[in-house]
């Protein structure tokens, strides 16, 4: 695979890298410009588009193909990095490729004359897409005629009858002098007679006498116009004035004082004719003349230097120069470069205007240069003033009222007063991490918080990848038997776990008090179940689908949620072909967007890696810990207390003590007591860190305070429980 071919390969998976970010493609989707928050999706994949597969929207107009989603979803602007990612998420030889793309992307290629034809300019993130292609400029022959024009000016300099013809045009001799305006008598091919490869083979072509050299930036010349001098002989054919035949050299057509595009003055009049542009001269100005519709060329140059000046476009009033100046304007519209539109006061064109009133049109050049100067430095004030008012100074009124706003702003207790304290009164807005080793309880927590939560009035929305609806159900409802046992009978004997309340078979062997203590918890449960929405779903729920709901949710309820994930590794991945931390590192991003979009508070479970199963917690435990680690507000890890360092303790020490420490921990969740769970704060990006400790009753997914689940006081101690009776069947007997 060549590397055109590998970067086609790339734009042509534009869908399937779009439904790798959970999108469904099949219809609108929201607008991915990052500076466009859109609250209606409003983009779609455009397939007719002449230059391949693209997205567009419809609002804001952001023109997207793959590399560029790629670029801003890894936050990349160098092309070469760009593609090399692009190479590695769909699994394409980066080794073999790197030569070709590096010699694609590099700075010194960029510098180079391009080889692709028709390629449609595109400024992304602006929201305008030009209507038609230009070519970008190609690698050209240069020829260097200097030495032929510099004797044609000096035949012109003692040519008295060819110098009148000119300065009849109201060219002065300081104009003359200064572009090396020519004359061959002999006419256009004896001119050329040391380039015979350029030389016409029109019989008129000896009439074409007067020499109008392009100079460039280092004053030599490698391209020139030749006019008829007998005008009694032009004809439709060959016109009056001859351009420098192209011959086997394949020299491209300039544009006069194309110099002016690559050191740009301030003020640049773009003018129809040579005789225009050199009267603009004449009267101070600078000018440029295409002599023909070169307005393509005029802005693939324009695109290529980008020159920091202000064009006034002076084409013709003919149907022809209406078209061309509607084009002009429009690629300088799309290349943000600044223009004014000014046509001669007198005389159908600024030739006509300087052979008429000489100081008029002086004065009309040099007050049209003013005037564009003024609006540039007016731009320039207004852009300075738009820049400065970015400094702090401006930003503290914002500051003083975010403040003020913060007096009201929402947050949500988590039920747990240690926890509350260590997080400075509960959740706010942010994404909200929570880890642990398997089986601890990481999903027990959040959903006991969230029940918090929903039981203080406000929603949550849970997005259950692992687990169905009615496990987390069972989950919360155990939670309550134990609670409402201990609150009716001051005894633990009825409380259920999960299968105990699931599993319909049981019911018959249950006691009338079994069965009023699993009515009491469902009826607990269904006090604040409207506020719990559970979305489950095994691989296909992605971030974008998570937004999708959000926004509903809000959309129909008016309340803004607190979100749970669980778990973050297992959301669908953006695209199939990148790597678990690419997809990790991505899902974690989106949903910090998704907290800052919609201020709340969002929380992602995140399993641990398997190494560090037997070390105390830190932040590089989270799995594909990249983004989770660097763009969560806050890092909360779980962990049996007494798993933390001890002084001068031995690598090997340590992992012993810990796996003899989880067997203990193990253990003492299935005869139904309390486990010692730590409660690390790793990570608050706007608070302090801390720790405190919390019992977990695995058995009947609960978590208390410390102390405060009442099991002890109920039951005259955890070792005078009595288990013989837990769910009524021996098989839940944890002896």
């Amino acid at each position: 695979m060549d590397r055109e071919t590998a970067k086609q390969y790339v734009k042509g998976q534009l869908e399937s890298y779009l439904q790798g970010k959970g999108i469904n493609t099949r219809r609108p989707f929201r607008c991915l410009n990052p500076a466009h928050t859109d609250n209606k999706p409003s983009m779609s994949i455009d397939r007719n588009s002449s230059s391949g597969l693209h997205c567009k929207c419809f609002s804001c107009g952001a023109y997207y193909d793959t590399l560029d989603l790629i670029g801003i979803d890894y936050g990349l602007t160098d092309e070469t990095a760009i593609f090399n990612k692009a190479y590695e998420l769909f699994n394409l030889d980066i080794d073999r490729h790197r030569a070709t793309v590096q010699e694609d992307f590099s700075p010194e290629y960029q510098n180079q004359p391009k080889t692709e034809q028709n390629t449609q300019l595109q400024l992304h993130n602006t929201g305008y897409t030009m209507n038609y292609t230009i070519e970008d400029i190609q690698d050209e022959v240069r020829i260097d005629f200097t030495d032929i024009v510099k004797a044609a000016h000096k035949e012109l300099l003692g040519n008295q009858k060819a110098l009148q013809y000119l300065q009849s045009r109201g060219l002065s001799m300081d104009i003359i002098r200064a572009y090396e305006l020519g004359y061959d008598a002999a006419g256009y091919n004896h001119f050329l007679q040391a380039y015979p490869q350029n030389q016409s083979k029109s019989k008129k072509a000896g009439l074409y006498r007067y020499i109008f050299p392009y100079p460039d930036t280092e004053g030599k010349y490698s391209y020139f116009l030749t006019e008829i001098e007998d005008r009694a002989q032009v004809d439709e054919y060959n016109g009056k004035y001859r351009k420098i035949s192209k011959g086997e050299s394949k020299i491209a057509a300039q544009i006069f004082n194309e110099r002016y595009l690559q050191s740009p003055p301030p003020v640049v009049f773009i003018c129809e004719g040579i005789y225009d542009a050199l009267s603009v001269e004449e009267a101070g100005g600078k000018a440029i003349a295409f002599v023909g519709t070169a307005h393509r060329r005029f802005l693939s140059l324009c695109k290529k230097y980008m020159p920091d000046t202000t064009f006034i476009i002076s084409l013709d009033n003919d149907e022809a120069g209406q078209q061309a100046i509607a084009r002009v304007k429009e690629g300088l519209d799309f290349l943000k470069i600044p223009y004014m539109v000014r046509t001669a006061e007198q005389g159908k064109d600024f030739n006509e205007a300087l052979q008429t009133d000489r100081g008029a049109f002086t004065e009309y050049i040099q007050q049209v240069v003013a005037d564009a100067e003024q609006e540039k430095r007016a731009r320039e004030e207004a852009e300075r003033q738009a820049y400065l008012q970015t400094s702090t100074a401006y930003q503290l009124q914002s500051f003083i009222d975010d403040i003020e706003k913060s007096k009201t702003a929402t947050f949500f207790p988590t039920g747990f007063n240690n926890i509350d304290n260590l997080l400075d009164g509960g959740l706010y807005a942010g994404l909200y991490v929570v880890g642990a080793i398997s089986s601890l309880g990481k999903t027990t927590f959040c959903l006991q918080l969230l029940d918090n939560i929903a039981a203080a009035g406000h929603d949550v929305i849970i997005f259950s990848l692992e687990m169905a609806r009615s496990e987390l159900i069972a989950k919360s409802v155990s939670r309550h038997t134990l609670q409402a046992d201990i609150r009716k009978y001051k005894t633990t004997v009825h409380a259920k776990t999960v299968r105990g309340i699931t599993t319909g078979t049981r019911y018959k062997d249950y006691s009338q008090t079994d069965r009023e203590i699993i009515e009491a918890a469902i009826t607990d449960y269904s006090e604040y179940a409207h506020h719990i929405y559970i979305h489950e779903g095994v691989g296909n729920i992605g971030v974008e689908q998570v937004r999708e709901v959000v926004e509903r949710h809000i959309k129909i309820t008016g309340n803004k949620p607190v979100i749970l994930i669980d778990y973050v590794q297992i959301l669908a991945p953006y695209n199939e072909r990148a790597t678990d931390k690419q997809n990790t590192d991505k899902s974690v991003l989106e949903l910090k967007r998704l907290s800052r979009d919609y201020s709340i508070p969002v929380i992602g479970i995140s399993s641990f890696n398997r190494d560090n199963y037997t070390q105390p917690v830190n932040m590089a435990a989270f799995k594909e810990s990249g983004a989770v680690e660097y763009s969560s507000d806050v890092l909360i890890a779980l962990q049996y207390e007494g798993m933390d360092y001890q002084p001068k303790e031995k690598d090997g020490d340590r992992q012993k003590r810990i796996r003899e420490l989880l067997d203990a921990q193990i253990a003492i969740g299935k005869s139904g007591k309390a486990q010692s769970i730590q409660v690390k704060i790793l990570k608050n990006r706007n608070g302090s860190k801390g720790d405190t400790v919390i019992d977990f009753y695995p058995m009947f997914n609960l978590f208390s305070e410390k102390g405060k689940s009442g099991i002890a006081k109920a039951t005259g101690g955890e070792d005078a429980v009595d288990w013989t009776r837990i769910d009524g069947t021996e098989e839940d007997i944890p002896f």
